[in-house]
């Protein structure tokens, strides 16, 4: 059991290091303007989007910014997706009670 429990245990940090690469070398493709440091930086911040399949559109927007800052990745990254709109309204106010 605990040859087990060490095998899966010792996979999970390389299997998450083979996705930041790929996620850094997409980086790199699709924004070239930005450094191997910005893409690792920005492949953290964004990494829910990649997840989701949406990288290659936030790296683009990134690339159009012109920076490769967080807050551009940050930016980028809430522009994608079923958020893209802002999402829902803000909902009516209600008239105080007191």
């Amino acid at each position: 059991m605990a040859a087990l429990t060490a095998s899966i245990v010792g996979c999970r940090p390389a299997r998450e290091s083979h996705a930041l690469q790929r996620c850094e070398d997409r980086c790199r493709h699709h924004a070239p303007d930005c450094d191997e440091e910005a893409c690792t930086r920005g492949c953290r911040a964004v990494s829910d989007r990649e997840v989701e399949g949406f990288g290659k559109a936030v790296f683009r927007c990134v690339h159009e910014a012109g920076t490769c800052s967080e807050r551009t990745f940050a930016r980028c990254a809430v522009r994608q997706g079923v958020h893209a709109d802002g999402g829902p309204p803000v909902p009516a106010s209600y008239p105080d009670d007191d």
